[in-house]
């Protein structure tokens, strides 16, 4: 009996020190600040992930190919005077009130969100997540981009990223 509790022992063991090499080899993820002056905000991006400014938004891409890209996006709302809620009700009304759509109150950066989760009709292996906030000229669209099959690869990043957002004063 003792045998096999010895013997059990150290295949378990075995696999825990093998559990740890295989974490300790996961790389580790180098963060920096992108501050955008003209739609004043800034965000914590992984270093890796390439950025494509325009004058109404920001998106940001994972190096990742093929299904393994994600990206996040950054927008601000043509219509200032909409509320975050007008606006996702406007957006909802436009795709045509999509019964799969989830809604719910969120947080980014510590401000109150509307966040919305959806699936990508053109793109069925795709997963969406987007973000209503008020930001200093009315309201901010948020998108979060991933594979559904690996969204939690990607859903950790996005916290870290949606946590650090910030209106700059």
């Amino acid at each position: 009996m003792n045998r096999i509790a010895l013997t059990a022992f150290s295949i378990v063991a075995g696999v825990a020190l093998a559990g740890q090499a295989m974490v300790s080899q996961v790389p580790k993820i180098r963060w920096i600040y992108y501050r955008n002056d003209l739609l004043a905000f800034q965000i914590k991006v992984p270093a890796a992930w390439l950025v494509h400014p325009t004058d109404k938004a920001v998106g940001f891409k994972s190096p990742a190919k093929g299904a393994l890209h994600a990206a996040i996006g950054i927008l601000r709302s043509a219509e200032p005077q909409l509320t975050i809620e007008q606006a996702a009700q406007k957006e909802f009304e436009a795709e045509g009130n999509p019964g799969d759509w989830q809604q719910s109150y969120a947080q980014v950066g510590g401000m109150r969100a509307i966040k919305i989760i959806k699936n990508i009709t053109t793109k069925p292996n795709t997963k969406m997540v987007e973000y209503y906030v008020t930001g200093p000229s009315g309201a901010y669209l948020l998108q979060c981009i991933g594979p559904q099959d690996h969204w939690a690869l990607y859903s950790p990043l996005f916290a870290t990223m949606l946590k650090t957002f910030q209106f700059l004063n």
